[in-house]
């Protein structure tokens, strides 16, 4: 994660026509912002997050307007308090 508050970090995992649901397992966020699944079909859906030194999961359905396209995941750091070095682990498939 960035240090920097105002940056955003992403990932755009494709999502194929086999696609029926999508799974997003996060490590050691340290509840440190959000995770928003943004696609052609949805706005932004809030993913849970998990705490120290823990794993989180979703699951979300794949709707049809999204097959054959790519997700857009976004890992937004929180405002206050701000947490340094955050490394974290994120693992999506489906």
């Amino acid at each position: 994660m960035w240090n920097d508050p105002n940056e955003v970090s992403h990932i755009y995992p494709y999502v194929d026509e086999r696609a029926v649901s999508i799974k997003v397992a996060n490590f050691d966020w340290d509840d440190d912002g959000v995770i928003r699944v943004v696609s052609v079909a949805r706005k932004g859906q809030i993913l849970e997050v998990s705490g120290n030194a823990e794993w989180k999961e979703s699951e979300f359905q794949v709707l049809n307007e999204e097959k054959n396209t790519s997700l857009d995941l976004q890992f937004i750091k929180r405002r206050n308090p701000i947490v340094k070095n955050n490394n974290v682990v994120i693992d999506a498939h489906n």
